[in-house]
């Protein structure tokens, strides 16, 4: 790869990366809502859904709680899916 070449790539990939970063809290605060309404809506969802993701409560409620550390991006969306599969069935 030439160095100019090199150079549009790594252009590239850094503005891809501020578009993502631009979005992430928005996007972040409506999947962490979806969580946090699954989980209210019936005594026992955390449990499950705990169960089902391989994610610690204590994960989830300090997300839902906004305490502590929040999980990564990646957790957050195990987190979903798992919901979606569950409700679908």
């Amino acid at each position: 790869m030439s160095k100019e070449s090199q150079q549009k790539t790594i252009l590239a990939i850094v503005k891809k990366w501020q578009d993502c970063l631009h979005t992430e809290e928005p996007d972040r605060k409506m999947l962490t809502d979806y969580i946090r309404n699954f989980v209210e809506s019936k005594r026992g969802n955390v449990a499950l859904l705990s169960r089902e993701s391989n994610i610690a409560v204590p994960v989830i409620s300090n997300l839902i709680n906004e305490s502590k550390t929040p999980p990564s991006m990646k957790r957050i969306l195990i987190l979903v899916e798992t919901i979606q599969k569950l409700t679908k069935s």
